[in-house]
């Protein structure tokens, strides 16, 4: 259903990445070690390879869009990454307002 076309393939990615990001508070463990090599896999299965000129089909696309949507996921959610909490806290002291 959502690999037919690259706008698709790229819906599946970021959905994946909003469910994952509230349980896996590490950005580097979602990005690097889930994410990078699903979007490597992918871009070589769709023809997109580095180093052979072929790179900028799909998998630079795919890379831009999963880097910065583990930056939105992050933000978005107060378990998606290790430094929320502490962030959390600080507004509470600062300004009395609990998040």
């Amino acid at each position: 259903m959502f690999g037919k076309t690259s706008l698709g393939l790229t819906y599946s990615l970021v959905l994946s990445e909003a469910v994952l990001a509230p349980a896996i508070p590490s950005v580097a463990a979602r990005a690097g070690g889930i994410f990078l090599p699903l979007v490597k896999a992918l871009s070589e299965a769709c023809g997109s390879k580095v180093g052979d000129g072929t790179e900028r089909k799909l998998g630079a696309y795919l890379c831009l869009t999963c880097f910065q949507t583990s930056v939105v996921s992050s933000a978005m959610f107060l378990t998606a990454m290790a430094a929320n909490p502490l962030s959390a806290q600080l507004a509470l002291a600062a300004t009395g307002q609990s998040i």
